[in-house]
């Protein structure tokens, strides 16, 4: 059973996705498209307003992401930044396919839908984004710090893999803390790719409806190779471990990874 303070985290991270106007939960616009043939890179702080934002496009895009986590007081990620970007600003994305570097939140939201879709929906507009924006400033409010400032930390010889959906509030708190220790994962996006997906992960809430995965998409691979569908899905190679639920997954990544 979960913890009375892991219940009230799972709660916070509820509101903040309320107050992002649950923007990062489908995966609409990009059915069965392939993934890039190059990474794309975001150096990251998960409790930035900023960030989010662009996390938000990627998981609508359906696009993976290496995730360089760069909290306050970082020592792992943040020169690398510096290095590439050219100062420590964040969010910053580096595209591999089209050696793009860019800094502001609204500019690399026009770029991702522009090059990944071909066109920026309405949704995403300038003036959609400038609320979405400020919603998003809320949203790091109710977080109280969490996801922001680096932990003590040991580093993993090879980044984890980490299935969830920016709106996930059980995927959140494990974002949080793989931030906060500064371990470099690949955000394999699971956002709805269709009606049937919304409620808990294997099953839907549209009731007298079988639950079905959609042909082709992420879920279906999931559940083809794990056997079952969750978010978050925690992968790492370093100890050959995988698991879910999140208060456990973040007690293993401290565990294991904290310093």
């Amino acid at each position: 059973m979960a913890s009375i303070r892991h219940n009230l985290n799972v709660a916070s991270s509820v509101l903040a996705s309320t107050f992002s106007l649950w923007y990062g939960t489908d995966a609409v616009h990009r059915k069965s498209k392939p993934q890039p043939e190059k990474s794309i890179t975001l150096y990251d702080i998960e409790n930035c307003p900023y960030c989010r934002v662009v996390r938000a496009a990627l998981c609508e895009l359906d696009l993976n992401v290496e995730i360089r986590p760069c909290p306050k007081g970082g020592t792992v990620w943040r020169k690398e930044a510096e290095a590439i970007g050219g100062k420590q600003q964040f969010p910053l994305l580096v595209d591999a396919n089209t050696d793009t570097v860019m800094y502001e939140s609204a500019d690399i939201v026009k770029y991702l839908f522009t090059t990944y879709l071909g066109k920026v929906p309405g949704k995403w507009s300038p003036a959609a984004v400038a609320v979405f924006t400020g919603g998003s400033a809320l949203a790091s409010g109710t977080r109280l710090g969490t996801g922001l400032k680096r932990r003590a930390n040991k580093q993993p010889a090879a980044p984890l893999t980490l299935y969830t959906f920016e709106t996930s509030p059980f995927g959140r708190p494990v974002r949080d803390r793989l931030c906060e220790l500064e371990i470099p994962y690949t955000l394999i996006n699971l956002g709805k790719e269709q009606l049937l997906d919304y409620g808990p992960a294997d099953r839907s809430w549209l009731l007298g409806k079988e639950y079905k995965t959609r042909a082709g998409g992420k879920r279906e691979a999931m559940q083809a190779q794990y056997g079952h569908i969750a978010s978050p899905y925690l992968v790492d190679p370093n100890t050959n471990i995988d698991m879910a639920e999140s208060e456990d997954i973040k007690a293993y990544l401290q565990k294991t990874y904290g310093a």
